[in-house]
């Protein structure tokens, strides 16, 4: 798709371009040219808008200074558009992989510069911007089918920068790599991702009691799944009700792609009713349904676990314990099948593996909490469904 800026300032000053923010956006979104065209410049430009073909470079976002980029082009190419424009334009040289300037192909304007380079040379070419304000750089290749190396995958922020781990900003997936000849090629997909979010509902299990944050279950499950950090309302004692009034002082705005919810152990601990766990758990199951825009298959709801096998329970009726957390397990087990929500036992792997204690002998150790993630990463990968 191609979008068009709008000027709005006097013709007689020069300056800034103003843009349409709206169309902006959706040129970013989707990787469409976006034209910084100056008042009665595009009528007498008579220019053809290019059509193009495999993306390669598109970023757009704001500068104030100097910025280069890399357009790598693979041997074969049949035509290289470039299309790059700025609210101050000070400075736009298209360099070919030589370092010379390519002048030919290259029209020059206000706050924009389009280059459309027949049969450029394989090689590195680079465009050196200088300027203010927001800026739009795309560039795009006609290429005939050819043979590349394996191929490196990157994640590449809006405004074309390199994310270093995994993203928590809209971003793009990039490929490159060297052709059959040895030189560059790129490619990159056209419409933004949006980062996967993540909301973590519970008490101490969840906040991960005892143990560092990367050692909490939530972040070591976003850790496996590549996803932004988790959002995480759980605090240590927390019993059905204190976990619904403090969802709502924390107000979290969805909508998220996954949603787990593990909670009841204070419940049972505090010898509360198991009908009233029921109610006030399908309280908080509805709410976290809502949080995942009313998908039930994208929350995930973890078992109890039994904590009438670590050493803190070393003098309590262990039998009665292991009942009660049985009976509230069946509850939400019960409910989240009701709902249609998935559901993860780790109950099981807290019994068999007791040994796998925090230092405080109550609470799950680092490595208790990696046997769950290996539960659970099925359940979130299900949830989540295909991602490229």
């Amino acid at each position: 798709m191609s979008a068009v800026a709008l000027a709005q300032q006097d013709q007689t000053v020069r300056g800034p371009l103003r843009v349409d923010k709206d169309m902006f956006e959706l040129a970013a979104a989707t990787g469409g040219d976006f034209y910084f065209w100056a008042p009665g410049e595009f009528a007498a430009a008579k220019l053809q808008i290019p059509l193009h073909g495999e993306d390669v470079v598109l970023a757009y976002g704001t500068v104030d200074g100097k910025r280069v980029f890399e357009i790598p082009v693979e041997s074969g190419v049949q035509e290289l558009t470039l299309v790059a424009g700025i609210q101050r334009k000070d400075l736009a040289v298209l360099l070919r992989p030589d370092g010379t300037p390519e002048r030919d192909a290259v029209q020059s304007y206000q706050h924009m510069t389009i280059a459309i380079v027949k049969s450029p040379p394989p090689g590195q070419w680079k465009l050196e911007l200088q300027g203010a304000g927001t800026f739009a750089v795309t560039a795009h290749v006609k290429a005939t089918a050819s043979d590349f190396s394996p191929a490196e995958r990157l994640a590449v922020a809006k405004d074309g920068s390199t994310i270093m781990g995994t993203p928590t900003v809209p971003y793009r997936i990039m490929t490159r790599g060297t052709d059959q000849n040895g030189a560059p090629w790129q490619r990159i997909e056209s419409h933004l991702r949006q980062p996967v979010r993540f909301l973590a509902l519970g008490d101490s299990y969840t906040i991960g009691e005892s143990v560092a944050e990367s050692d909490r279950w939530p972040n070591q499950l976003a850790e496996v799944l590549k996803t932004a950090k988790p959002q995480i309302i759980a605090k240590t004692g927390w019993t059905t009700d204190e976990l619904n009034a403090a969802i709502d002082a924390a107000d979290p705005h969805g909508p998220f792609d996954l949603v787990t919810l593990l909670i009841g152990v204070n419940n049972q601990y505090r010898g509360r009713d198991a009908e009233e766990y029921r109610r006030q758990f399908v309280g908080l199951l509805n709410r976290a349904i809502g949080f995942a825009a009313g998908k039930a298959d994208r929350v995930i709801v973890v078992s109890i676990p039994d904590w009438g096998v670590t050493p803190f329970a070393a003098k309590r009726d262990r039998a009665a314990i292991a009942r009660d957390i049985d009976r509230f397990n069946a509850i939400n087990r019960e409910e989240a099948g009701r709902a249609g929500a998935g559901y993860v036992d780790i109950t099981r792997v807290s019994r068999a593996r007791a040994e796998l204690v925090a230092g405080d002998g109550l609470h799950p150790s680092a490595a208790m909490y990696a046997e769950w993630v290996k539960l659970v990463t099925p359940a979130a990968r299900e949830a989540l469904g295909p991602r490229p």
